[in-house]
């Protein structure tokens, strides 16, 4: 069973931040706003804080690592190696029509062997995915063997490969 933990992205302090708990209920039993209670590592030293969810953007751990054995968390920008690529290039008449007589057109695409990829992990239709930006599916996460990914930073800091992807 995949270990059920998280991260967060203080917005205000631009501070990752390892979630211990989240907090739904107060001492009494009350529904309260969620308080996240987390940990970080600043100059060595080792502190915990407390922080109300609206203030945090909260990244889900995949369940998986990569080659490195660096954890893989939503909102985490990757290279990895595709083994099958798909591109829409064109869309050829067929010559037939259908029971209406209406032209049936036929939709190519150029295959590739092997290409490294970079995509930002995302949550989509109840599954971690890959959210490649030049094409129109996403990549299944799961179905990438675990030396074939390597974590090369996340969207909040390091923004600046969301703009390498998107080119």
């Amino acid at each position: 069973m995949r270990e059920i933990k998280f991260r967060a992205w203080e917005k205000v302090g631009e501070e990752m931040w390892e979630v211990r708990k989240i907090d739904f209920f107060n001492k009494q039993g009350r529904k309260i706003e969620p308080l996240l209670t987390m940990k970080s590592k600043i100059k060595g030293v080792e502190f915990g804080c407390e922080g109300l969810i609206r203030h945090f953007e909260l990244m889900q751990f995949t369940g998986l690592k990569d080659k490195n054995g660096k954890e893989i968390y939503m909102g985490d920008v990757v290279e990895y190696i595709s083994r099958v690529r798909h591109k829409a290039t064109e869309l050829i008449d067929t010559g037939l029509k259908d029971k209406r007589g209406k032209k049936l057109m036929q939709q190519y695409y150029a295959l590739h062997d092997m290409a490294i990829e970079k995509g930002l992990i995302i949550w989509k239709n109840f599954s971690f995915k890959i959210d490649m930006f030049d094409y129109s599916y996403n990549e299944r996460f799961f179905s990438i063997k675990q030396k074939d990914i390597k974590v090369i930073g996340n969207i909040y800091e390091n923004p600046e490969l969301l703009e390498e992807i998107e080119e």
